[in-house]
């Protein structure tokens, strides 16, 4: 099995998982392979059909696009460490932009007073004081 095979392989596993187990499009396979793969479904293509020629993936009933990782094709990959990844959604801001985390700051004032300001905590861990 070639470095590209392994990739497109695992690429398959990932997609399907992400498809609770539904047979995937090279589309699919292809948005999940990394660079220089990614978003290249006719290299991906080329690569299933050697795989399919060895018994790791095969073509799904009633498709002749869409792709299904073998009980032989798993076994061929390690196993994940982990959750599968999470894909950013394009157009969406991240939860610390969207969300910001808001305390209150306590400081001693003249005469041992204790004051409160709110800081508003960015995603560096650094604050910026705000006025009430």
């Amino acid at each position: 099995m070639t470095a590209k095979q392994r990739v497109v392989l695992g690429a398959l596993r990932d997609a399907q998982h992400e498809h609770d187990g539904q047979a995937v499009c090279a589309y699919q396979i292809a948005a999940a392979c990394p660079a220089p793969w990614h978003r290249r479904p006719d290299l991906v293509t080329q690569a299933l059909v050697l795989l399919e020629r060895d018994g790791l993936v095969l073509v799904a009933a009633g498709s002749t696009r869409a792709w299904k990782i073998t009980a032989a094709g798993r076994l061929m990959l390690a196993p994940r460490r982990g959750p599968a990844r999470e894909r950013p959604v394009i157009g969406v801001a991240p939860s610390f932009a969207r969300n910001p985390t808001v305390s209150v700051v306590a400081s001693r004032g003249a005469g041992g007073a204790v004051l409160a300001s709110p800081v508003r905590y960015t995603h560096s861990r650094t604050y910026v004081r705000t006025k009430w």
